[in-house]
């Protein structure tokens, strides 16, 4: 409503009233003098002005010059303040007070800036909006108190942020680095984490905030699922859910066979069979060329069983590196066993006659250390000595 404070007794006819960019009216006005007395007032309904509680400007254009001074003074009148605009978060309550009246309230929301106007069901003094979405951020809002508008008040609700970036990152190995950079698509938002004490888990409990970046050490023979729970804030807005990130964090295989196999003899199959408490283990094994052993270098998977020739006359240590892998995590063990030589008799075979009814002497020698000799002489046409060992 506009107010018009002509002198009493004045007669004020307005000729045009021209609202210019919303918020500015020029008033075309003829003010003819009935004569003297005290200020009295006029006042021009929206039903001339159109809505005029956001005029903040009044232009009079009076077309009887020298009339002008019958009109002491033009001024808006808007008797109700707007109501405080808000920020809130989304799902959060949004809460509107009007200025109080005598009679009643209504209030009205605008989705398009105030160029239209749509009236709610609420008809009391506070709006409240019990849980305001994002698509409402933007509305207007303003309440017709005793049938006059009071000003309006702007909604701005901030989205709760979401994790944008996966919840199930790729599985890492034993004592590997946990990184994970989080994202979201609300701009600004800040990342917090926790971790708690797992079984089967080295690590401590620990918190921090964005990117974990941590060594995680698994100390079972079995994968375990380790969860960091992440909370979310922007604009000042805390999501209430935590958003798990879960990460499988594998064993690093162990080799439960022994690493020292009993040893073997030279020109016989040397027999393995590597084991792991890890399931699905694949055990990938080389061998290179060793001096003294006539092999060549070899690789496999599993059970070597290969026939290792020394040609030394002393033991030699053939070793074999396994490479053990399962769930993409990788260990290496040197397994080695010892190959004996053959041993050979180094003496001579054939040593000086002797006569008959003398003793035969011989001192048996080999090469290889700690040599035994056992000997055996069977029957022999012409001698008359029985068999014997």
């Amino acid at each position: 409503m506009v107010e018009l404070k002509v002198l009493k007794n004045a007669s004020l006819n307005v000729l045009s009233a021209c609202k210019i960019l919303g918020t500015t009216i020029l008033l075309l006005l003829s003010v003819f003098s009935q004569g003297a007395g005290s200020s009295g007032y006029a006042k021009f309904s929206d039903a001339v002005f159109g809505n005029s509680s956001n005029i903040n400007n009044l232009f009079v254009a009076d077309r009887n010059p020298g009339e002008s001074e019958f009109i002491s003074s033009i001024s808006p009148i808007n008797p109700f303040p707007a109501p405080v605009d808000l920020t809130v978060c989304a799902g959060s309550p949004a809460t509107f007070t009007a200025t109080a009246g005598l009679v009643s309230y209504q209030w009205w929301e605008s989705t398009d800036a105030g160029a239209t106007w749509l009236p709610r069901a609420d008809f009391l003094q506070t709006l409240t909006i019990p849980s305001a979405t994002v698509a409402m951020s933007g509305h207007w809002f303003r309440c017709r108190v005793d049938g006059i508008w009071d000003g309006w008040a702007i909604l701005t609700v901030h989205p709760l942020p979401t994790l944008s970036s996966v919840l199930n990152p790729p599985a890492i190995c034993s004592n590997a680095f946990f990184s994970y950079t989080p994202t979201s698509a609300t701009a600004g938002t800040t990342f917090s984490w926790s971790r708690a004490a797992i079984g089967g888990i080295l690590n401590p409990a620990a918190s921090g905030s964005f990117n974990p970046n941590e060594p995680l050490n698994n100390t079972t023979t079995a994968p375990i699922t380790v969860t960091y729970a992440y909370s979310l804030t922007a604009n000042g807005c805390t999501n209430p859910s935590l958003f798990n990130v879960k990460v499988i964090v594998n064993p690093t295989p162990q080799l439960t066979s022994t690493l020292n196999p009993a040893a073997i003899c030279s020109g016989t199959a040397f027999s393995y069979m590597p084991t792991s408490s890890t399931t699905s283990t694949i055990f990938n094994w080389s061998r290179a060329v060793v001096a003294g052993i006539s092999n060549v270098a070899g690789a496999g998977t599993d059970n070597p069983n290969e026939i290792l020739v020394n040609t030394t006359a002393s033991p030699v240590s053939v070793v074999y590196a396994y490479t053990l892998v399962a769930n993409g995590c990788s260990n290496s063990y040197n397994v080695t066993v010892v190959v004996n030589p053959t041993p050979a008799l180094s003496s001579l075979l054939a040593p000086p006659d002797i006569c008959s009814g003398s003793t035969f002497s011989y001192n048996p020698t080999s090469a290889t250390p700690g040599a035994s000799f056992a000997w055996s002489r069977a029957v022999v046409a012409g001698i008359s000595n029985p068999s014997a060992s």
